[in-house]
């Protein structure tokens, strides 16, 4: 199947919104256990949102007491209040949806269900992206792309959790995307302001996404600033960031009334860490340059622990490196030669080979800044199967994947080692899941 030219995906706009539904059905399916035989309904004890959506809506900023079950693991006890130290556009997000089911909410079905729109939401974004950046992609190669996405990652596992740990991340990615996709839906006022607004909310959800800024300021300056002059742009900056600003201003403003006018405080040194984190926290402290070498080598570089039983490889909760979980992402490697050398040779092809070069420049600073973000955080994501922090940037290792298929996909050499690569992908994730969820 052949692809494209000048924004043609090779997909009719039906094909594309059928294979859309597809998608979103197939992984919901598998992330809310239908397809193990088990539909996962029951709430997550560990799911401090819902307890602090309850008490929002209540008009507080603390809980009653530890929730049951949970001895107050990972959340804190200032002065006899109990707090949570996470961004809190999660419990936000689940205000509504505690006004029906309580306590009682089930956590795996809502992570499971979001999970599915990532999916969808990767699929339509890869297609815009292909598009406007005119690249020569088999239509196929979306598809797949996705479905790598959905159950060749960790974000396979993740959406079939409920946690507030692991719903902080799906739920972060679901902000992010949604920024993406509606940078790429249109250039107007209205599109850059619900673009900043999902921005914000994913930044206040995961911090580390706050980086992806730059991403946004590359897609922005590739497919919208021709033609505009400077005040169009200072005004489109103005309106994307806003929403950032209040969040932060709300933010700061909710750590002053918890922890006695401490705006700069989110209150991680009272929080009830695991032990095995108390040296190194009361030593080097939340963040430090410290904890690079060991977090680089074991979310990036270590292997698995293998095994001579089926399927070879075996648990271990302190994860190992996401190339080895998910190795289709060595492709992304390939996109420094373009970003060095462009996507062809031809003189008529130097205006997209500027533009792709742009887009990659910006796709690795927001790489680069978000995983030293995660490499100087105290703990590399404990207790995990392969590196669950990986999940926050790896949307940008898939999106400079597409010049790279734009290049080499006309090969079959390539195309073989990506459809092995992805097989590999595919396997590590299903079995590693049912090792980590006990299925």
């Amino acid at each position: 199947m052949k692809n494209t030219f000048k924004g043609n995906t090779g997909y009719s706009s039906g094909v594309r919104a059928a294979t859309g539904i597809l998608l979103f059905f197939v992984s919901l399916s598998v992330f809310s256990g239908m397809i193990f035989g088990h539909l996962r309904l029951e709430p997550d004890s560990l799911n401090y949102f819902k307890d602090f959506a309850i008490a929002y809506n209540n008009g507080r900023l603390d809980i009653p007491a530890c929730p049951p079950g949970t001895d107050c693991y990972d959340i804190i006890n200032y002065h006899g209040k109990i707090y949570m130290y996470q961004p809190q556009v999660p419990a936000i997000v689940y205000m509504p949806i505690v006004k029906i089911w309580g306590r009682n909410t089930p956590d795996r079905m809502i992570n499971a269900f979001i999970g599915a729109l990532n999916t969808v939401m990767i699929f339509f974004i890869l297609i815009l992206l292909g598009g406007r950046l005119e690249l020569k992609i088999p239509s196929y190669m979306y598809t797949l792309l996705a479905l790598f996405w959905a159950f060749g990652t960790v974000h396979f596992y993740l959406s079939m959790l409920g946690a507030v740990w692991y719903t902080a991340q799906v739920m972060g990615q679901f902000f992010i995307l949604l920024a993406i996709l509606l940078a790429l839906a249109g250039g107007g006022p209205a599109a850059v302001a619900l673009s900043g607004l999902s921005f914000a909310m994913a930044a206040y959800t995961k911090n580390d996404l706050a980086f992806y800024i730059v991403f946004i300021a590359a897609v922005y300056a590739a497919f919208y600033m021709k033609g505009k002059d400077r005040r169009s742009v200072a005004r489109d900056a103005v309106i994307f960031i806003l929403p950032f600003v209040l969040f932060s201003i709300a933010s700061l403003m909710h750590n002053a009334a918890r922890f006695d006018g401490r705006f700069f405080d989110n209150g991680i040194a009272y929080h009830n860490m695991n032990q095995v984190f108390v040296y190194d926290f009361k030593t080097y402290g939340y963040l430090s340059p410290v904890y690079i070498p060991y977090n680089l080598f074991t979310e990036v570089f270590m292997p698995p622990p293998f095994s001579l039983n089926f399927p070879f490889f075996a648990f271990n909760r302190e994860g190992f490196g996401f190339l080895w979980d998910s190795p289709l992402f060595l492709l992304s490697f390939a996109a420094i030669w373009t970003m060095i050398y462009g996507s062809g040779k031809k003189k008529a092809d130097a205006e997209k080979n500027r533009t792709i070069k742009a887009f990659l420049k910006g796709a690795f600073i927001s790489l680069g800044l978000v995983m030293l973000l995660i490499f100087v955080v105290m703990g590399n994501g404990w207790a995990q199967f392969a590196s669950r922090y990986s999940l926050d940037y790896q949307f940008l290792m898939i999106a400079c994947m597409l010049p790279v298929i734009h290049r080499f996909g006309g090969s079959r050499k390539f195309n073989i080692v990506f459809m092995i690569l992805l097989a590999l992908s595919l396997y590590m994730n299903f079995f590693g899941a049912k090792m980590f969820l006990g299925l």
